[in-house]
């Protein structure tokens, strides 16, 4: 079902029309005269082009060309043809030291050896023996290369005669391609997986890059050892896909995956994929028209933009909320030498955009910035120390995905290393490091929102809906983790009015953890605490201290109606705690812009009526 509608898409798309060549990001561009003189190295690469308004500074992108079809190589020595690397192409190395390299030497003459099976009659590929064989203008080459900087080791190389390029000459192409054909003559035709055909299934399927594997790029179907191997049969056999199917399923995921694409049209095409953690990658296509797989690529950077679509009153979500047209989603974990796939989930458009906009209304967590997304990669990064997204297992940032578009619940693993990871963080307000900071109380929200909860943990209703779900502070709630961690940073709030400058270490940095855990330890340690702080800050602020000690007494007989506490809290508690001190510290700061707000709106309205009295007088006394 993956090749399939992967084979559809490239169809649809039109990605192929010739399996003989592809397009490529070619960097360096050789220019040579008809007698095969050296004239200039030119770097096609260019800034590339980014949404009006993005901060992301640009990549350096190298030009689009059409070149013929690479064959792929992760061992030996395999030259393409007219277009390869500067080992191969030039015979240049990166590094000096690799200048006498036997390989090296190899590797070239390998690539001048397929250009001689090619027609010898083109005077242009004659010049570009005679360049190849001086060692003069080879020199200037390397000479030239070097004063733009160097090249990279993976950077394509091909050559241009006297303004015509060598890999646009039709006697060239039409070489290529019968050298193609003639690779499928002599094997017998099975049944192709994807097509049900019975024709020459392809030796070797192409390769795509994909994070974590080799720059080389590695296929998505090989067999390369004898224990996948069954029924005697050999190699890609014994999983048939014919030459057509093959190039047509993985240029889909080439499209799907490459930063810039262009059809054999010209057509430029986004990139249909998003970064997970340091090795995996999510790649999706729908079978509609629809807009939302290309802007899903926004998950990571502009969420905003998702969240406009479904809001838009002309092809938001009420109609795409109607779509029944096929999502495909596919998570991929690049390696050394293969790409495994780790998920593939088949919905409807219609499905995930509903699952999203739970998703979006599940990680508000209130403030002013209330109705801005938050970033997937924000999510993520904060359930890794310093935020490495290289150090996240896997299994995290792919449990976040699927639940944010197929609405599947996230597990008790995934629980736990929220709690975990803000138990052992370690705060730095100066920093603006929180241990429960906006991004892990938005993951304890959603975990409890695809787990059927409401974002403090109660059981939600079946027919309750989205728009019934209620976010933020809930004052009704008598849950004990929950009116605890309240406690928590109601306490933590009177430390602050009564020590406001020059604390070493807050309740947070001394009790959170235990607290969050084993609470019976730490109460009485709090409570001496908080009433040792209460007389301090009545004696400085008294009306501000009162209104702090109203809602503790408050907060107290709910915890004593509920009894003591047990030995532990598991980590649905623990989560609750954190919630319960998130929703309770973000009113306190609610609380005090508003209360900012009202200041300076009535400062303005005072200085207002002072103008206009000024004004009357001054228009009395003339």
């Amino acid at each position: 079902m993956i090749l399939q509608s992967l084979r559809e898409l490239a169809e649809r798309e039109k990605l192929v029309d010739d399996p003989a060549f592809e397009s490529k990001a070619v960097r360096w561009q050789i220019a040579l005269d008809a007698d095969g003189r050296f004239l200039n190295a030119y770097d096609t690469s260019a800034p590339e082009q980014l949404p009006e308004g993005s901060r992301k500074k640009p990549k350096m992108q190298a030009k689009l060309m059409r070149i013929p079809r690479r064959l792929g190589r992760s061992s030996g020595v395999k030259p393409d043809f007219l277009v390869d690397n500067a080992k191969y192409a030039l015979g240049f190395a990166v590094d000096p030291a690799e200048a006498e390299d036997p390989r090296l030497l190899q590797c070239h003459a390998a690539f001048v050896e397929l250009l001689r099976s090619a027609p010898q009659d083109v005077p242009e590929l004659q010049a570009v023996f005679t360049f190849l064989a001086n060692a003069t203008s080879r020199e200037a080459c390397a000479k030239n290369l070097a004063e733009k900087g160097g090249f990279a080791s993976n950077d394509l190389f091909c050559f241009e005669v006297a303004g015509e390029m060598l890999a646009d000459i039709e006697e060239l192409q039409t070489w290529w391609r019968t050298q193609r054909e003639e690779a499928d003559e002599g094997s017998l035709p099975m049944q192709c997986l994807v097509c049900g055909e019975f024709r020459v299934s392809a030796r070797l399927h192409n390769s795509f890059q994909i994070r974590g594997a080799s720059t080389s790029g590695v296929p998505l179907v090989s067999f390369n050892a004898g224990a996948f191997e069954k029924y005697g049969l050999s190699g890609n056999d014994n999983a048939p896909v014919c030459t057509g199917c093959m190039t047509a399923y993985t240029e889909a995921l080439r499209r799907l995956t490459r930063a810039q694409y262009e059809t054999p049209s010209g057509r430029k095409l986004r990139p249909l994929s998003t970064v997970l953690n340091g090795d995996t990658t999510a790649v999706y296509w729908a079978e509609g028209q629809s807009e939302l797989p290309a802007l899903l690529s926004a998950m990571n950077t502009d969420p905003k933009s998702i969240r406009e679509l479904l809001d838009s009153p002309r092809k938001g979500s009420e109609f795409l909320l109607k779509d029944t047209s096929g999502f495909y989603c596919l998570i991929l974990t690049g390696a050394q030498g293969r790409a495994s796939v780790r998920r593939l989930h088949v919905d409807t458009v219609a499905a995930v955009s509903r699952n999203l906009l739970l998703y979006f209304r599940a990680i508000q967590t209130g403030g002013s910035s209330e109705h801005v997304p938050m970033p997937l990669s924000a999510l993520l990064r904060s359930l890794v120390f310093k935020g490495e997204l290289e150090r996240l297992p896997s299994d995290l940032g792919v449990e976040l995905w699927m639940t944010a578009l197929f609405g599947l619940p996230l597990s008790p693993a995934f629980l736990a290393a929220v709690v975990t990871r803000i138990r052992v963080e370690q705060q730095d307000l100066q920093q603006g490091i929180w241990k429960v900071g906006r991004q892990r109380a938005a993951l304890l929200q959603l975990y409890f929102i695809s787990n059927r909860f409401d974002c403090t943990g109660n059981r939600r209703g079946e027919n309750d809906s989205i728009e019934d779900l209620r976010m933020g502070l809930n004052h009704d709630i008598d849950d004990r983790a929950y009116v605890f961690g309240r406690i928590f940073a109601t306490a933590e709030r009177m430390q602050l009015l009564a020590q406001s400058q020059g604390l070493n270490r807050t309740l947070v940095d001394r009790f959170f953890a235990m607290a969050s855990v084993r609470p019976q330890t730490v109460y009485a340690q709090l409570l001496s605490q908080y009433q040792y702080h209460y007389r301090k800050a009545m004696r400085d602020i008294p009306g501000v201290a009162k209104k702090a000690n109203d809602l503790w007494l408050e907060l107290q007989s709910k915890l004593d109606a509920r009894g003591a506490f047990g030995k532990s809290f598991d980590f649905a508690d623990q989560a609750r705690f954190g919630l319960g001190y998130y929703h309770q510290k973000q009113d306190f700061v609610d609380q005090a812009m508003a209360a900012k707000a009202a200041r300076e709106a009535l400062a303005l309205h005072d200085a207002e009526a002072i103008t206009s009295t000024t004004d009357s007088n001054e228009e009395t006394t003339a």
